[in-house]
């Protein structure tokens, strides 16, 4: 006779495997190496790990049932926070950044912080998770490196600036022989390019810093470009490399920021000689648009990787084949140039093909706006 009460039942495989797998999870989050907290939908803490109670200074018990942040935040302005709340509340969409906190012993940190609603089938928050990085360290190390880059530099100028003048003095002013002209003429294009390298890690620690000034100001663009181009000529008259910029407006006024489009250009034109073989060629070509300006400038020239061309605008980035055309370079000119064409509002671009050349897209809008700042490029 069976009985009248329910046998109780063993629990299926699947279900013995997610429970262990939701057990799995957990041990991984509790000890997780990054700051993780879960909320309600006013952001009061229901949960919250190991490396937060470490992180912020609060125990677990401080930190639960307090409204996020509540303990350890407070230090960005008001508008920061309104933002936040409104991207994860509102529009219902992860939130990240960089935060200014306070740990429990009132020592301020930096955190890398990203927010998100967890949303249920009918698309309503029903929670939040956060997950926040300590990156003190990280910035302080940056900030020292910027502050190292940007001293020497300052060093390095003065006696690079010397030097050329004096060779500039000698050239014009003694009498050399055909020999010892060329050798000197080799020695000021050696020292031109310490120079460049010297501006570019000025500006470098400018941009890293977040100080850079621009100063909009009246510019005839077609006269700009040629001077660049005729002085970017005499760098590449050994290699007897043609550089041909026809196509252009008879005159192209606009409002930029000198140093900085200097840069760009620069930059551009200077690669072109350093990248393309004896007896190439290079082209430029200037367009007038609706509120910018477009320009391609095309090589001849090695080309580069198609594996290298996803981050050849990156920090230290240099194409593998770059190293075998030219060992010196650290890879930043382009990263700068990049950095200054976004600083102005405009986009730079590229195409290439490796072995056969390279063509570079710059589009600036006709009136750049002017920012305060420490310092111009250079």
């Amino acid at each position: 006779m069976r009985s009248s009460h329910h046998t109780k039942q063993k629990p299926k495989d699947g279900f013995k495997d997610s429970v262990k797998d939701l057990q799995k999870f957990k041990l991984a989050v509790d000890n997780a190496y990054d700051h993780i907290i879960m909320t309600d939908t006013e952001g009061i803490v229901l949960y919250a790990n190991k490396a937060a109670e470490k992180i912020t200074g609060f125990s677990k018990a401080e930190i639960i049932g307090t409204k996020a942040g509540a303990l350890w935040g407070g230090l960005m302005d008001k508008s920061f926070y309104k933002k936040l709340w409104r991207t994860i509340k509102i529009n219902k969409k992860s939130f990240s950044g960089e935060i200014r906190n306070r740990r429990k012993n009132g020592e301020e940190y930096i955190a890398l912080s990203s927010i998100a609603p967890v949303l249920d089938k009918n698309g309503n928050v029903e929670f939040f998770v956060g997950i926040e990085r300590d990156i003190t360290r990280e910035k302080m190390a940056e900030k020292a490196k910027n502050e190292f880059v940007s001293i020497a530099s300052h060093q390095l100028r003065t006696p690079v600036t010397s030097i050329q003048w004096l060779i500039e003095l000698i050239l014009k002013k003694e009498k050399l022989s055909k020999k010892g002209r060329e050798y000197l003429k080799d020695a000021y294009i050696a020292t031109s390019r310490l120079s460049g390298l010297v501006d570019t890690l000025l500006n470098l620690s400018r941009i890293e810093s977040g100080s850079v000034s621009l100063v909009s100001e009246p510019i005839e663009l077609v006269k700009f470009i040629s001077r660049m181009v005729k002085e970017t000529e005499m760098m590449g008259a050994k290699k007897k490399i043609k550089f041909t910029f026809k196509d252009y407006p008879k005159e192209l006024n606009i409002k930029s920021d000198f140093y900085a489009l200097s840069n760009i250009f620069q930059t551009i034109l200077t690669n072109t000689v350093e990248y393309t073989p004896d007896k190439g060629r290079v082209s430029i070509v200037l367009e007038k648009r609706k509120n910018t300006f477009f320009c391609s400038i095309s090589d001849t020239g090695i080309g580069i990787p198609k594996e290298d061309q996803a981050r050849i605008f990156g920090q230290f980035v240099r194409g593998g084949n770059a190293h075998l055309q030219k060992s010196a370079g650290v890879g930043i000119g382009l990263y700068v140039a990049k950095q200054a064409t976004e600083l102005l509002g405009g986009k730079i671009w590229f195409e290439s093909i490796e072995g056969k050349g390279t063509t570079f897209y710059i589009e600036l809008p006709l009136k750049s706006r002017s920012v305060k700042g420490e310092k111009q490029l250079t």
